[in-house]
């Protein structure tokens, strides 16, 4: 072996040790001595210019925010989904802080990494016997990227009932590659990326609950991917369940956009909009959109407005194909009526057999822009088509 190699997995055991030392001596769970403990490790890092954490299989309790500003490497040693919060195996992180984030990369970090982590918010209720009026207890984000202008990696991550998954403003290059959970007001915000963005292998689904209360709120709140200002981003197997909107576009007329997105896979279920454009000017294209706009999980019935893409703003579109079951009244929405859109799609497969309405459509709209324009829409092939008679 190489003295580079040696030292090398030298300074990685010391590091484990170290971690696991301090963990030791501030073992009481009431106290916040875990946070504070894998603080002084980081920061011991970047003081000699970054380098690896291994965190051990174990809960890690954080009631203040961890702040990473170098480019160091923090590994767990994996997760079990749908665990009893009794029962957390692997590496997790018990989030008791309200007002910060539990983790926040920093100007300087770019080149950091997290992965193979678990996190959970105690106070989120999600048990059998709940309220129909449920709501979930307001969270900062698990995850920030602030100011970053950076590359960051985010890897095989599990969230398992938390209010917001991962923000990240002016992050730069940031690679989310394996994202799962439950969540309730949004998976993955980002806005101000000037670079190439990647996000890839994101199922949100009902890990924690599938009480129908609980959907119904995600159906009514939950944005699982929100982009506001992205210069080409890359997006592929993306599956969400229970949300409003699979994937939102959010802006005003006069703010940077959305432009460059390209979707490979997306795939949604019981989400009343696959994807929602509100921001003006964003430009996409999609190779494959399945959407399933059922109510709640299992009632059979489409969400009221249930559409595989709603247009409030303005945007253009070039799908390769759109498969759109449990939908209500059309496959594509244009609500705008001040600015016009344009959609270009290959092949559409529409199933309106559950619908509630009487009138279907591929697409609905009003008219935009000056002088009562019309929306530009082409299909490549006659679409196909069920409804209730077939």
């Amino acid at each position: 072996m190489h003295y580079h190699e040696f030292h090398i997995k030298i300074k990685l055991s010391y590091c484990l040790v170290c971690l696991l030392s301090l963990f030791s001596a501030h073992s009481n769970a009431q106290s916040s001595y875990d946070g504070e403990a894998l603080q002084k490790i980081i920061n011991t890092q970047c003081a000699s210019n970054g380098g690896e954490i291994s965190l051990p299989a174990r809960v890690i309790h954080i009631r203040s925010s961890l702040r990473i500003a170098c480019a160091v490497r923090i590994s767990g040693m994996g997760w079990q989904e749908q665990p009893t919060q009794q029962n957390l195996k692997g590496t997790w992180f018990s989030i008791d802080e309200t007002s910060e984030p539990a983790i926040r990369f920093l100007q300087g970090s770019k080149g950091a990494s997290l992965e193979n982590v678990a996190f959970i918010e105690p106070q989120q209720k999600t048990e059998l016997l709940i309220k129909q009026d449920w709501k979930p207890i307001p969270m900062p984000p698990v995850l920030s990227l602030e100011q970053v202008r950076g590359r960051t990696y985010l890897h095989n991550i599990y969230m398992h009932n938390v209010d917001q998954g991962i923000k990240s403003i002016s992050g730069g290059r940031t690679t989310i590659e394996g994202l799962y959970g439950q969540f309730f007001r949004n998976a993955i915000h980002v806005d101000g990326e000037e670079d190439i963005t990647r996000i890839s292998d994101i199922h949100v689904w009902p890990y924690a609950s599938n009480i129908n209360s609980i959907i119904i709120y995600q159906q009514e709140h939950l944005n699982a991917i929100e982009m506001g200002r992205v210069d080409g981003a890359f997006l592929d197997n993306i599956f969400v369940f229970g949300a409003k909107n699979g994937i939102l576009l959010f802006g005003k007329p006069e703010s940077p956009t959305a432009t460059g997105v390209e979707i490979g896979k997306l795939e949604c279920d019981s989400t009343a909009h696959c994807l929602r454009v509100e921001a003006f000017g964003a430009t996409l294209q999609i190779s494959e959109m399945r959407q399933f706009g059922q109510r709640g999980i299992s009632d059979g019935v489409p969400l009221t407005d249930a559409d595989a893409i709603s247009i409030t703003g303005q945007v253009s579109i070039m799908a390769g194909q759109i498969e759109a079951r449990m939908i209500d009244k059309s496959v594509i929405s244009f609500e705008n009526k001040n600015y016009c859109s344009n959609v270009r799609v290959g092949n559409i497969f529409a199933d309106f057999k559950k619908s509630k309405s009487l009138e279907h459509s591929i697409f609905s709209q009003v008219p935009c822009g000056r002088n009562n324009a019309r929306n530009e829409f082409l299909v490549a092939n006659r679409p196909a088509i069920l409804t209730q008679g077939d």
